[in-house]
């Protein structure tokens, strides 16, 4: 069968929801007609990590990992940290320096560490085993600089795969936002990695329609498509019977569940302000249920929820499959996205997983893609994240409601359906690769 060689940082033992979308199509993959080789990072500096994902890597993939240089995750938070102290404002007067300095030399990411074993690891796995085609996803953004590098010393058509938008995301993430020399810098990298690429994928329609402008703006023209995040039933199974959790406040509150990473661009905020218009009554009945990482920045908007009355449950990161347990036995599920420039396009992978938790979902947000695809959910609402009333008006609706019966996902969502419509796509590429490009491919892989 065809080959096809995924590069990803985000691959299991990796935790969170952005290992889905490659791990998913490793497994769905081989049903159409393709082998998958993965090359990833050995030694992850990560926030999570989930072991139990690794079970679902199908024996039949090809699993590389090269080492990064990179510090690990708590050193790299140690060094952002602040702390009042006399010792601590010494420490940060000497790192913050050397942290500046490394955010200035390390483009576009810290991640670029990883690329001296990568390359020397993937290169190896191209001329022992051979491979039709390479799939190179982000973030981090330097994945797609490693992709292109791969494919110019093997030949094969290289698809890179925007998980998030790369100008998106840095004028949100945590610890980002890049200067004007650091921009310029991170531009003429994207520049290069869409020039090296023989489609542009992403995870939504407004994304695929923004790559394309952003591709021309780089001097070439390059099919652009999207291919949903997507569900997968077998994470799905049936609940056995249990009694609901009780964090502290009872069970008998109508419990709305937020699951995922609480940062800039999801923030709670605009939530909290709706909250704060919402009739203490109704307030009184409901519970929050917080399922994952949270920035120290959010802790504040979940304290404002809770002195409206709101009972708040924070429960941290968890397993994939505890947290999607959570999920289900909710009453209804949040997700929100900060109203600004770009967001209307952005649909968070949590968002698939929501609608296949059969349970209503209460989105935060502008309308857009992801407010499209809510939409297809009965009893579930749309909010504008600049409007509390309206977010207070449907967190109200929610509640007086109460629980419903399990709802069913729509079928063409399903993590199988785009594993086909990639292998169509691989296939295309494969197809309509130069005959030259065809021969190189051929003597660097064999």
């Amino acid at each position: 069968m065809p080959r096809v060689l995924f590069v990803s940082y985000a691959y299991p033992p990796v935790g969170g929801v952005g290992v889905q979308r490659v791990l998913k199509w490793t497994k769905f993959l081989p049903e159409f007609g393709w082998d998958c080789s993965v090359l990833t990072v050995a030694n992850p500096s990560v926030p999570t990590l989930d072991e139990s994902l690794a079970e679902q890597i199908p024996a039949s993939t090809t699993v590389v990992r090269a080492r990064t240089l990179e510090p690990g995750y708590a050193a790299k938070q140690t060094a952002a940290a602040t702390d009042a102290s006399p010792l601590a404002k010494l420490k940060g007067a000497i790192k913050r320096p050397l942290v500046a300095t490394a955010k200035k030399l390390l483009q576009p990411d810290a991640q670029i560490l990883w690329h001296r074993d990568a390359k020397r690891v993937g290169q190896a796995l191209l001329e022992e085993t051979p491979h039709d085609v390479i799939v190179a996803t982000a973030p981090p953004f330097s994945t797609l600089l490693l992709g292109r590098w791969l494919a110019n010393a093997s030949g094969l058509p290289l698809a890179v795969d925007y998980r998030d938008e790369w100008d998106l995301s840095n004028r949100h993430w945590e610890n980002k936002r890049p200067g004007r020399l650091a921009h310029a810098v991170q531009a003429r990298m994207q520049n290069a990695a869409l020039k090296a690429a023989t489609h542009v994928l992403s995870t939504s329609p407004g994304t695929a329609r923004e790559l394309a402008r952003r591709s021309r703006q780089a001097g070439v023209e390059r099919p652009s498509t999207f291919i949903y995040n997507g569900y997968d039933p077998d994470d799905f199974p049936p609940l056995p019977d249990a009694p609901r959790e009780d964090f502290g406040h009872g069970t008998e509150r109508f419990r709305l569940t937020f699951a995922g990473t609480l940062w800039t661009l999801n923030s709670i905020a605009p939530f909290a302000a709706g909250i704060e218009q919402l009739d203490r009554a109704a307030a009184d009945r409901l519970e929050l249920v917080l399922v994952g990482r949270r920035l120290d920045d959010e802790e504040a908007h979940l304290d404002r929820i809770a002195a409206a009355g709101v009972a708040v449950s924070r429960v941290g990161f968890v397993p994939h499959a505890r947290a999607v347990e959570l999920m289900r036995r909710s009453d209804a599920l949040l997700q929100q996205t900060i109203a600004s420039e770009g967001t209307e396009r952005v649909i968070s992978a949590k968002t698939f997983e929501y609608l296949a938790s059969g349970r209503p979902i209460l989105f935060v947000g502008s309308d857009g893609d992801q407010a499209d695809l809510v939409r297809r959910m009965p009893h579930s609402y749309v909010a504008n994240a600049n409007d509390p009333q309206s977010i207070a008006e449907a967190v109200a609706a929610l509640v007086a409601a109460g629980r419903v019966d399990s709802l069913d996902p729509p079928p063409e969502l399903h993590r199988r359906e785009g594993a086909r419509q990639l292998s169509e796509l691989l296939s295309s590429l494969v197809a309509d690769a130069t005959p030259s490009a065809a021969g190189l491919a051929a003597g660097s892989s064999r």
